[in-house]
């Protein structure tokens, strides 16, 4: 008999997906401020960093994923996982939060221009 192999926790799609953004001078978790989109499970983001009061967040965003598919084939596999890239924005002020679509097709394991690797442009730095 063939046991059947499970993952030990699941992807539900009735819930909001839940975002916590802790400031980088944060003291502690009480300053984590936390934000609420529609559903979806992240693997892998590609780049975030602040503008003026957001947190700006690249990442590519699964929309009901099947998480037990992992000891399935490569076709199933790749059928269940078809992640898009996506821009996330998390208003430190107001705790607003929005998403847009960048990418048409599927997208996984981002990166960035590795000659932008540590660079920092000053002027996007601000304390909330």
């Amino acid at each position: 008999m063939v046991k059947e192999k499970k993952m030990l926790y699941s992807f539900d799609p009735t819930k909001k997906a839940r975002f916590g953004v802790l400031p980088r001078y944060a003291k502690d978790e009480l300053m984590i401020k936390w934000f609420e989109l529609p559903n979806c499970f992240i693997f892998h983001n590609a780049n975030a960093w602040e503008e003026d009061e957001e947190v700006v967040l690249i990442t590519c965003r699964l929309e009901n994923p099947n998480l037990d598919m992992v000891s399935g084939n490569d076709e199933e596999v790749l059928r269940s996982f078809s992640n898009e890239l996506y821009e996330m924005r998390f208003n430190m002020k107001t705790g607003s939060a929005s998403q847009k679509k960048l990418s048409a097709s599927s997208v996984d394991f981002p990166r960035i221009n590795e000659s932008y690797t540590g660079k920092y442009d000053f002027t996007f730095v601000h304390e909330y």
